[in-house]
Parts: C-alpha cells; structure tokens; sequence
C-alpha cells in the first residue's frame, strides 16, 4: 500500500535521479581509471628522466675522464702519470693523445664535446713543443672539422670558434700555414654560413693580423652578404668599424640594418667616437686641424683594438685625414699637379689571388693619379682620376682589386681607364712607360704584360639567359638576395635549366686559363647556390649536373 502510493507520488523522479547518479558514478569512475592511468605515465616519465640522467653523467664522466687524458697529453707520446713522480714505467700504457681525443669525437658526431676539448688545448698548448709530425695531424683535424658538412649549421659555432683559437695560436707554424692556405675557401664558406657576427668578425681580425690579402676578401665577401649586427659583441663592434674603414667600405658599413642601434649602445668607447670624429671631418662639419688632439687622447684611451691593429688602422687614418683633398672632382686635367704619382695604367687583382709567391708584404696601399681616356681603344687621353691601389714596392707596378673596379668605372661616367689582366705566368718586362707629352708627367718603372691591353673579364651570365632575365647574378648581390631570386626561377623554369645554367657557367668559367683562380669567388659562390638548391629542391628527377671540368 505504502509503496504503491510512494511510486504513484515520486516513481518517474527517483528513477530519473538514480539514473543520473549512476551516470555520475561511472564518470568518476572514469576520471579516477585515467588519473591512474597518468599516473603510470607519469611514473614511467620519471622513471626513464632518471635513466636519461644517468647516462648523461654518465656521459659527463667519461668526458671528463677524456679531458684530464688530454690535460695530461702535453706531447705528441704520453706515458703514465708515474714519469712525473720519476719512478720507472714498466711497459705504460698507452693513452690518447690531443689528436686521437679529437678525432675520436669528430668520429661520434660529438661536436660541442669536441669544442669543449679544442678550447682545452688552446689554454694549455704551447706551439714549441708540437712536433712537425704532432702539427701535420692537428691540421688534419682542423681540416676535417670545416669540411664536414653540419645538419646543425648554428651547433657547429662553438667548435669552429674554438678551432679559430687553435689556428690563431699556431698561426707562425707552417703546417698551420698550408692548412689556412689550403682550406680558406671552405673555412670562409662554413663561418659565413652560420651567419654569426661575432664568429665572423675573429675570422676576419685572424686575416687581418695575419694574412692582409685574405682579410680584404673574407671581409668584403662577409659585408656584401649581410652580417646581422643586433646580436654583436662591443668589441667586434668596434673591429667591424675599422676594418670596413681600412677596406674602404664605410658606405656599405653605414646602409646596413641595425647600425645606428649599436652606435647608440656602443657610443662610450674611444674607438665609436674616434670613427665617429673620423666620419664628421670626412664629410665636412668639423676641421681636421682643431680635432688633432682629440683624435690622439682617443686613439690612446682605446682599448679594444690590438697593437698590430692600431698600428694599421691608426696610419691609414692619418693618410687619410693629412692627404691633401684632391677628390672633390672626379677627373683632373695635365695641369693640375699634385704629389701623387700619374700612372698610365694598372693591373687587376683577382679575388683570393696569391701575388707574388704570398709575399704580400711587399704591396703596400698609396693613391695615385691614373690616365683616363676618352674612348674604349685608349687613343685619346682625357686627363686623370685619384685611386687607391696596392703597389709592388720593389716594382712599383700597381695593383687594382677586383671588387673595386665596378665603383670606379660608374665614377668615370663615359671615361675608360686602362685596366690590365694579371696572369701569374706571363713573362714581365721593366721599361718606362709614357702617355702624355708633357714634361711634368713620369711614370714609374713598372712592368708591363705582354700582348697588349687585356680588359676585365666578365663573371655573370650571358645576357641572354633565362636565368640572368630574371635578375639572377653574383655581382652585387647577397646570397640572400640571390636565393629569392633562384626561388622563383625554380617554379618559372624548373630546377632542371636553373641547376644546369648554373653548372655550365661553372664549367665554361673552369674551363679558361687559370679560370678556377681567376674566377674563384664567383665559382665558390655558384658552387654554394648549386649545393643550396640540391638541398632543397633536388628529388632525384634527373641527373644532378657536374661542375668539373675533364
């Protein structure tokens, strides 16, 4: 009775309200099987965290085990710790040494381990104790780190920075020497490609202090494809003002992103404001006269700048700012006569070319008054323009870089210097020569090749090329820029005519004598796009074209 008037009063809802509890049930019940089961997960996170741990001190441990054998590993043949006590070894055993260590790392792919041990060498190294045989293996090591080719280009800055400091270190030894000679060309491409300032920056001080010829090409091939400067220390800062300065690519420094920033942020150091200073006499707004010596306090109170850099730098600057301004007119006439000298004619210099056996001491920066003609054929003289040249100090004879005979020509308007071909094999023969009637002009005994006037060679593409029509070239572009350009020609074109245009100007360039050293920088640059593209794009649709030539 009771329950059926229960039911009639509250049946529908208290099975509704058991239905809804018994849902609510089975979903805690859900939620609780989950919680276990994350929490199985996450015991097992933990459990192989511990495991990853261990290894890695693990891995810590036998590194530092491998370090203290390197520490101990001064010579190129180590014996046991007991030699140092002066007790008697029966039979040492043997241990690893600098080089075995650093092979054996290069061997597992460990390259910030590798770094950390290259760093070691240096702080302890002394380059008179190496052998020739202790020197040829190192260079062998060095020479396999720049030719790796890193999936991680920014994880390989540690070890190519710590390898800079062995290079530096044993910069005067001439197995270090042949490898800097043999190897500029990859070293350059792989410190470029990490795109970092700083890392550029000391490969260019090492050119600079060392090898004055490398210096002006790395930091110009550098400067040409854009360095980020945001991320840059002071003091290569500071090394980047002044050695753009010193190559004479200060405009090219002042258009870059970034430049006014780190003027801001550097702008207390003696050296900013010495360039600075510099900049302002240069363009007219302040007096050399009154700021000589200003321009002395902040040369001593400089600090960053070593002596052989100051040393450099400083004399440059002077030249500069005591040289009579001769320059506010492009061409001069006969009669106007200054103490520079009037050469008729000068002799380009290729990039990355070695003059005169790597004894480029003997050339030495001076500007002279060069002939200017009015026509192609050089028949009818029209007077003279001020340029800087590298001379040959025992000849006289003058050199003019490859990268700036471009500016020179568009300085010229529709005037013709007479710019010569350098051939390394092509006897020379010392006479005077004369271009002008007049009593006042002398021209310095210098050499000249024979057969006559050669004109530069061009090193882009031929005008008529479909990759050329859509603005691709090296000269004056980044690679940065380049790569937007290849971008669209793989969808206009297709990657087979970009890959196989590129691979025959390769080879066409190769194929010339002396191509490969007179056109080394556009071959390497091609070469770097060819790669990139391959890297890319290239799916194994076709034969990849060669650049060799048979």
């Amino acid at each position: 009775m009771f329950k059926r008037l229960f039911d009639s009063l509250f049946g529908n809802d208290t099975k509704s309200l058991i239905s809804e509890y018994e849902n609510r049930i089975k979903s805690y019940e859900t939620k609780i099987q989950e919680l276990e089961n994350g929490n199985k997960k996450l015991q097992q996170n933990y459990e192989y965290s511990l495991k990853r741990i261990k290894a890695k001190n693990k891995k810590i441990k036998k590194l530092e085990n491998w370090v203290n054998e390197l520490t101990l590993g001064i010579q190129a043949n180590e014996v046991d710790n007991k030699t140092a006590k002066n007790q008697p070894v029966p039979t040492p055993k043997k241990k690893l040494t600098q080089v075995d260590f650093l092979n054996k790392l290069l061997m597992n792919g460990q390259f910030h381990e590798c770094a950390i041990a290259v760093n070691k060498l240096v702080q302890q190294a002394n380059p008179n104790e190496y052998s020739l045989e202790g020197l040829i293996k190192l260079a062998d090591v060095l020479t396999k780190v720049y030719r790796i080719k890193p999936k991680d280009v920014k994880g390989m800055i540690g070890l190519y920075s710590a390898c800079l400091g062995i290079i530096n270190l044993f910069s005067k030894k001439e197995a270090i020497k042949d490898f800097v000679t043999a190897n500029e060309k990859i070293m350059n491409q792989r410190i470029l490609e990490t795109n970092d300032s700083n890392l550029i920056i000391y490969l260019a001080a090492f050119y600079f202090n060392h090898y004055e010829q490398k210096f002006t090409v790395f930091l110009t091939t550098s400067i040409n494809s854009g360095i980020t400067l945001l991320e840059m220390e002071s003091s290569n800062f500071i090394k980047l003002l002044w050695f753009s300065f010193y190559i004479d690519k200060v405009e090219n420094l002042l258009q870059m992103t970034g430049i006014s920033i780190l003027f801001k942020k550097h702008g207390h150091f003696p050296e900013v404001q010495l360039f600075k200073l510099y900049i302002e006499i240069a363009n007219g707004n302040v007096k050399f006269e009154a700021s000589k010596n200003i321009i002395e306090k902040l040369k001593v109170n400089g600090t960053v700048l070593n002596s052989i850099e100051k040393l450099k730098i400083y004399q440059r600057l002077t030249d500069k700012l005591e040289k009579p301004l001769v320059r506010s007119k492009a061409i001069f006439s006969s009669n106007e006569h200054y103490s520079l000298r009037k050469i008729a004619f000068v002799v380009k210099l290729p990039m990355n070319h070695k003059i005169l056996h790597d004894s480029s001491n003997l050339l030495v920066k001076e500007s002279i008054q060069l002939a200017v003609y009015s026509d192609p054929f050089l028949k009818t003289q029209k007077g003279y323009v001020v340029v800087d040249v590298l001379t040959d100090k025992q000849t006289g004879k003058t050199f003019i870089p490859e990268n700036e005979i471009g500016p020179l020509k568009k300085k010229l308007g529709s005037k013709w210097p007479d710019i010569r071909a350098y051939e390394e094999n092509v006897p020379i023969v010392k006479k005077m020569t004369a271009v002008s009637n007049s009593s006042n002009y002398f021209v310095w005994p210098s050499t000249e090749l024979k057969g006559g006037p050669q004109y530069e060679e061009k090193t882009d593409f031929n005008e008529e090329s479909d990759l050329k029509k859509l603005g691709y070239q090296i000269t004056g572009m980044t690679r940065e820029k380049r790569w937007k350009v290849l971008e669209v020609a793989v969808k206009q074109i297709g990657l087979k005519k970009v890959a196989y245009t590129i691979a025959q100007n390769v080879k066409l360039r190769k194929g010339q004598k002396n191509g490969e050293k007179k056109f080394s920088f556009a071959i390497g640059e091609w070469e770097y796009d060819l790669a990139k593209l391959k890297e890319t794009y290239y799916k194994n649709e076709f034969s990849w074209p060669s650049t060799r030539v048979n």
